[in-house]
């Protein structure tokens, strides 16, 4: 990849995650607990991900690209992770209470609902895919 490219995908990269980082802080606000924030955890992971598909996203046609979806989409995607990695939990099938995975249930769970608001996925969906969190999450501990 080109210097040029390189910039490119940083660029848009660095967008991506200001746009995830907004929307981690505002969804957060909904959240009724007093625990950490899960904005740092959430936003490696994100990083970390686009950074493997820089390649990927040194070639988007900007024109095109719709960032705010693309936010939601890897909320949606790295907090399913983080909240079944077993990394926020206190025994199976307990998140811990005390760190950071209170908020990002709620993180989840908004970007989840943009997502059928928007239409991308339907109100069942949403279902399964909560059911399904919660079956990764009774199985890690």
């Amino acid at each position: 990849m080109n210097i040029f490219d390189r910039m490119k995908a940083k660029k848009r990269i660095d967008k991506i995650l200001s746009i995830c980082t907004d929307l981690t802080i505002r969804y957060e606000s909904r959240s009724k607990t007093i625990v950490p924030s899960c904005k740092d955890e959430l936003s490696a992971v994100i990083r970390e991900r686009l950074n493997c598909a820089k390649t990927e996203i040194a070639n988007w046609d900007d024109q095109s690209v719709d960032y705010i979806r693309i936010a939601h989409t890897m909320l949606v995607d790295c907090a399913f992770d983080l909240l079944a990695s077993g990394r926020f939990h206190l025994h199976y099938g307990i998140l811990n209470p005390m760190n950071c995975s209170s908020k990002l249930m709620t993180v989840y769970e908004q970007a989840m609902q943009y997502a059928v608001n928007t239409g991308e996925i339907t109100s069942d969906t949403k279902e399964k895919q909560l059911a399904l969190l919660a079956k990764c999450i009774s199985e890690v501990g």
